[in-house]
């Protein structure tokens, strides 16, 4: 496990370096940031975000939270496709906080962590400006919370903040608050004491439910342009029309293409995690219906595996505990370097970069103790 370890966290800060040189010689490039989430943050950077005239496109509408992010780096004059990169050390953060929470050892929550990271659906998108990878940050941070459990009106009040950011984000957060309230209802029945309520009710309104009360003021419908129960959504827009779901039905060789694709190894282990009745796994399991429900396209299925960020993530700790109780956690962490291996050997070289890598790993391999 040892060297196993230290492969993935060598990989790992190789990768931070890497995707660090091109996020801060390059330029936004994606086609979902151009279109939408790098206006939404020059809106807010404006201070427009309950502009009318602004919100000229039925997208700028969605939930902004993440391109407040990316406004500040326009205000501050950073590189934006660090955004994501930002993101990606984050995500790496507290995924290893959590496996550690879930109850691996330190070494196996780094390995764990670096198999997140490594996905291919996650490297796609580490240098553009899109916000599903802060959505898992964010999700995980909620989960961190709620597993640490607490009392008084700082616990409360942080706990808000996660669950507001993730409201915020994107629609989807509509969904997962439900679930977490669901898997999690007794840690939320201990907020009626001392106002707790209350101090957690506020962060979510202010930082998640503002957005949708905006919309609600300007057109109609808190989801805008999406149609939500009694509201009506702007005319002709389709994406509705088409869901996850759909596409596994009717092309159901496609889709598990792209599962593996995307997830590797992962998502068929999480079958058997699930069956072994794991709260990890059915906590993913729930999020992984919400995924099946959410706008998407055949012609996406790739790309909008992203989507499955919150709902792979519980899955995979629920595989590591698992192997973990059964003896079998080296098998695992062999899989999960080798996920690793699959997706940095696809990076391209780049000279500059890795002769300071060589140095870096000149001098980790050197020491005879790592601590961590």
């Amino acid at each position: 496990m040892r060297l196993i370890f230290r492969v993935v966290l060598l990989v790992t800060c190789v990768g931070v370096i890497y995707f660090g040189y091109l996020g801060g010689v390059g330029k936004p490039w994606e086609g979902d940031s151009l279109a939408y989430h790098l206006p939404i943050a020059k809106i807010i950077a404006d201070g427009r975000i309950g502009d009318r005239a602004a919100l000229s496109n039925n997208l700028y509408f969605y939930p902004g939270i993440g391109e407040a992010l990316v406004a500040v780096m326009m205000r501050l004059g950073v590189p934006l496709n660090l955004y994501n990169l930002l993101g990606w050390i984050a995500l790496g953060g507290v995924v290893l906080k959590l496996g550690k929470i879930a109850g691996l050892k330190s070494e196996e929550a780094v390995v764990l962590a670096g198999a997140v990271v490594w996905w291919p659906s996650v490297v796609r998108l580490v240098l553009t400006q899109t916000v599903d990878i802060w959505l898992a940050v964010f999700w995980v941070l909620a989960v961190i919370w709620l597993e640490k459990g607490g009392q008084g009106w700082k616990y409360w009040g942080v706990l808000g903040i996660w669950l507001g950011a993730i409201l915020g984000i994107k629609y989807s957060g509509v969904f997962y608050l439900p679930i977490l309230g669901a898997f999690y209802w007794r840690r939320f029945w201990e907020c009626r004491k001392d106002w707790g309520w209350l101090v957690v009710t506020v962060p979510i309104l202010v930082i998640g439910g503002s957005w949708y009360g905006r919309n609600l003021l300007l057109t109609g419908s808190p989801m805008w342009p999406a149609g939500w129960g009694p509201w009506k959504g702007a005319t002709g827009f389709k994406m509705l029309e088409w869901n996850p779901a759909k596409t596994a039905i009717n092309f159901p060789g496609k889709f598990g293409e792209a599962m593996i694709s995307e997830y590797l190894i992962w998502p068929i282990l999480g079958f058997w995690a699930v069956w072994r009745g794991s709260k990890w796994g059915w906590l993913g399991l729930f999020n992984w219906g919400v995924y099946m429900i959410l706008p998407s396209w055949p012609e996406n299925v790739v790309s909008d595996l992203r989507y499955g960020y919150v709902a792979m993530i519980p899955i995979v700790i629920a595989i590591w505990k698992w192997a973990r109780a059964a003896g079998r956690i080296g098998d695992v962490a062999v899989l999960a370097m080798a996920a690793v291996a699959v997706e940095w050997a696809q990076l391209d070289f780049r000279p500059k970069i890795f002769v300071g890598v060589m140095l870096f790993g000149w001098i980790f391999w050197g020491r005879k103790k790592w601590h961590f």
